[in-house]
């Protein structure tokens, strides 16, 4: 094995420990030079992602809201705990057991002790909400605007909110049926 396979090793490693994984070679500012895209630098709170000739780089204060994840259009960003697909095998299983799942941030387990958490649900994914919304039994968004409000990542609420309208206009769009998400505050 050579240094440089030894680096990449250690640089694999390294991302995959934090709440956030970072694959460069998804990013299109990485890979391309006319890349515009800035979706995850823009929405993100603390102003924590910069990008360099590496690809995407996270700052030490990032608050680990999610936000960029969410926003990235090639996943190149994503959470690691729980990724999307565990996230939704947990809500399809919560639902067929009890008719009902609940999805609240982490930051404020009071407000869902029963449900399933992620860092923010700003961080949930156009596509998730449009899968979740299809659901054949209730998912409640729980929030709570005051303390999304307080929160490093406040603008998670609004964006949450603003995704969910646009997954009604584009299920409704289509002739789909939606309503399964119900955000409760």
């Amino acid at each position: 094995m050579s240094i440089f396979d030894l680096e990449k090793l250690a640089e694999l490693v390294v991302a995959r420990m934090g709440p956030l994984q970072v694959d460069h070679r998804r990013c299109t500012r990485a890979r391309s030079p006319l890349s515009q895209c800035s979706r995850c630098v823009d929405i993100c709170p603390p102003g924590a992602l910069a990008f360099s000739e590496q690809g995407i780089e996270i700052a030490d204060h990032c608050v680990e809201c999610g936000l960029c994840a969410g926003v990235c259009p090639t996943e190149a960003l994503q959470i690691q705990e729980p990724t999307e697909l565990v996230l939704l095998d947990k809500i399809e299983a919560s639902g067929a057991q009890g008719g009902a799942a609940a999805i609240g941030c982490r930051r404020q387990p009071q407000l869902n002790p029963r449900g399933w958490a992620v860092p923010c649900l700003g961080s949930l994914s156009r596509a998730l909400l449009l899968v979740l919304d299809q659901s054949p039994f209730p998912v409640y968004l729980v929030m709570d605007e005051e303390k999304c409000a307080q929160c490093p990542a406040a603008r998670g609420y609004q964006h949450c909110l603003g995704l969910l309208g646009e997954v009604r206009e584009l299920l409704q769009t289509l002739g789909l049926k939606g309503g399964a998400l119900r955000p409760v505050r």
